[in-house]
């Protein structure tokens, strides 16, 4: 290249036409359909050096794209000087085979691949509707030592999923072309379940490398290790930890006493304050009395004692129980003012839903929810002679005193359910 006469100043212009491609290519190859990604103006910056002989050119890539890049751009030179490519990036390893034309001439496509060495971690839900990203996960990376993974001494290795639910693996110490390692969770989100299941893998076509990993009889990589190229996403889901609540139906002087032929509805508690159906096998369920927990399956109730109900696999959220059908004999509550309402918390799913009366039901203990007996003028007329019947012709034999009794336990046997031991 001539000397620069003295007193000149001469300029390397940068022309501004940058592509980056989204996936592995190669060199030489062309970008997958629908991984070009053209970066805006205020994503490209190019700063001159002070001999204004060459510059930095900083492109910056959408967040949490661990994967390889080929940069297309372009410079030209003064007249009279040469141009030279003698890029330099800061992902590592890195390669450019680099050009040179003479005589200001302009380098219009000089394509350099650069091949990254870390991977994208994705936490997300098991809900296949939607795959929720959950942030808050801790993971640790352990490498493999020739006898088994370890944890990174003095200082383990751990990250955190950001609000997308991504960790770049490797995005601060680079991972070793062709070691195996272990993705190990930590930590689960707030309300999910620690994934057990660990991740080994080990990275190609990330700048050489000869796999240094558990291995077979023959010497070739055990299968439990993934082999993926640098860039490459793994998914690992969490399961979200639900809830249940338990009440019991009762007399409202005998709270000894369950009593049966209930219905009910569950309903969840919207943002606005109103209340919509859970699905439609809660929205009118009955106590389901049975032989074991098997009689109960499928059912809204899971528990087959007589008087007693269970509601499990609840999502976190705030509910409400309002009763349909009362127990034979018993006055239904009016529903427009009496209620039970219970809360499943994200904290804490597992902790026992305790019920929060409302109305008849207003400060209810022990999740024991009541009714009063209807009175005998309540019932209705074809039940009411048949007991007025029962009392004269128990006068008549008895004298009186002991027919009202007789009268009274039998309406008692008919309208409680069993008695708890």
């Amino acid at each position: 290249m001539p000397a620069i006469p003295e007193g000149s100043n001469p300029q390397v212009t940068f022309l501004g036409n940058v592509t980056v491609c989204l996936a592995w290519i190669g060199n030489g190859q062309p970008c997958p359909a629908g991984k070009t990604y053209h970066p805006s103006s205020d994503a490209i910056v190019y700063q001159e050096n002070d001999a204004k002989l060459g510059g930095v050119l900083t492109v910056y890539v959408p967040d949490s794209t661990p994967v390889t890049i080929s940069y297309q751009y372009g410079f030209k030179g003064s007249a009279g000087f040469d141009v030279a490519n003698t890029a330099q990036f800061t992902n590592s390893p890195w390669s450019d085979a680099g050009a040179s034309n003479a005589n200001g001439a302009g380098i219009s496509s000089s394509g350099v691949v650069v091949q990254t060495s870390t991977m994208l971690l994705h936490k997300t839900d098991d809900d296949a509707s939607g795959y929720r990203d959950l942030a808050g996960a801790k993971f640790e990376l352990l490498e493999w030592n020739g006898h088994d993974y370890a944890s990174n001494t003095p200082t383990p290795i751990t990250a955190m999923t950001d609000k997308k639910g991504m960790i770049v693996v490797g995005k601060t110490q680079g991972l070793q072309c062709g070691t195996a390692y272990r993705i190990k969770e930590l930590q689960a989100p707030l309300g999910y379940e620690i994934n057990d299941e660990q991740t080994d893998f080990y990275l190609t076509n990330c700048g050489g490398g000869a796999y240094f990993g558990p291995t077979n009889a023959d010497g070739s990589p055990q299968a439990s290790v993934h082999q993926w190229t640098g860039g490459y996403t793994v998914t690992i889901r969490d399961k979200k930890i639900t809830g249940s609540v338990s009440w019991s139906k009762v007399d409202a002087d005998h709270h000894e006493e369950y009593l049966s032929g209930t219905t009910w509805r569950l309903e969840r508690r919207n943002d606005d304050g109103t209340w919509n159906k859970v699905n439609d096998s809660l929205y009118n369920f009955a106590d389901c009395v049975g032989d074991g927990n098997a009689a109960c399956a499928g059912t809204g109730d899971k528990d087959p004692a007589v008087g007693k109900l269970t509601i499990d696999n609840l999502d976190w959220g705030t509910y409400r129980l309002t009763e349909i059908t009362a127990p034979g004999g018993y006055r239904l509550p009016d529903s427009d003012r009496t209620w039970a309402e219970f809360t499943i918390h994200q904290k804490d799913p597992k902790a026992k839903a305790v019920l929060q009366g409302r109305g008849d039901w207003a400060g209810v203990t022990g999740n024991r929810l009541t009714n009063r007996p209807q009175p005998v003028s309540a019932l209705p007329s074809a039940g009411r002679r048949a007991a007025w019947m029962v009392t004269i012709v128990g006068m008549v034999a008895s004298g009186g005193a002991l027919a009202v009794l007789a009268i009274a336990a039998h309406i008692r046997k008919r309208s409680y359910g069993n008695r708890s031991v």
